[in-house]
């Protein structure tokens, strides 16, 4: 009978069992062919361990050593550059006439029904809730009011801007004006935790 491929691994591979074991008993290791259980061969480091290596874990891990950590002062900063970047989009988006208008219909959606409250405000599935859904949705009901009133104020401020007898002077300071009342808003909206 020729040797087939499997053959050939059967008889490669108990050649090296041979070669690692002192007695040379095919690598049992319960003791069946007689002798103790054979040493393990040990695994020695290469001489060059500490040498630079391409794996990516310990070039990781290498370099995230090198990397100071944050300190109290350094997160607070952090924390503090990310709370006004969420407020200057939100004050991009939301203290426009477009967004006004946005605020204005989900408010009129939320109240109809045709509006899911989770789809509008944040924090709805906390553990320990401090408010209850209804109460969040009346206190939305109740800020998207005020927003309403001062959408009004705000074109009556515009239309006084865009008069022609308006001095330079008057619409400065009607244009400063108005900016603080979208500035009112945007923190009314922030105060409901307003998802959009």
């Amino acid at each position: 009978m020729a040797p087939t491929p499997h053959h050939r691994l059967d008889a490669s591979a108990s050649e090296s069992l041979d070669e690692a074991t002192p007695n040379g008993s095919a690598g049992c290791r319960n003791g069946a062919s007689g002798g103790k259980p054979a040493p393990r061969a040990r695994r020695i480091a290469p001489p060059d361990a500490d040498a630079p290596t391409n794996d990516p874990v310990r070039v990781y891990l290498r370099e995230m050593g090198q990397v100071s950590l944050l300190t109290r002062e350094g997160e607070v900063a952090i924390a503090k550059r990310i709370e006004a970047g969420q407020y200057a989009r939100q004050l991009a988006v939301l203290a426009t006439p477009y967004g006004v208008r946005e605020i204005l219909s989900i408010s009129e959606l939320l109240r109809k029904g045709s509006v899911d409250l989770r789809s509008v405000l944040d924090g709805l599935d906390e553990i320990e809730p401090t408010h209850t859904h209804d109460e969040r949705r009346k206190d939305f009901v109740l800020k998207t009011a005020k927003v309403k009133r001062i959408d009004a104020e705000v074109a009556k401020k515009l239309a006084c801007v865009s008069n022609s007898r308006t001095s330079e002077d008057t619409r400065k300071r009607l244009r400063g004006e108005i900016d603080d009342l979208l500035r009112q808003v945007v923190d009314l909206m922030r105060e409901t935790r307003f998802l959009k």
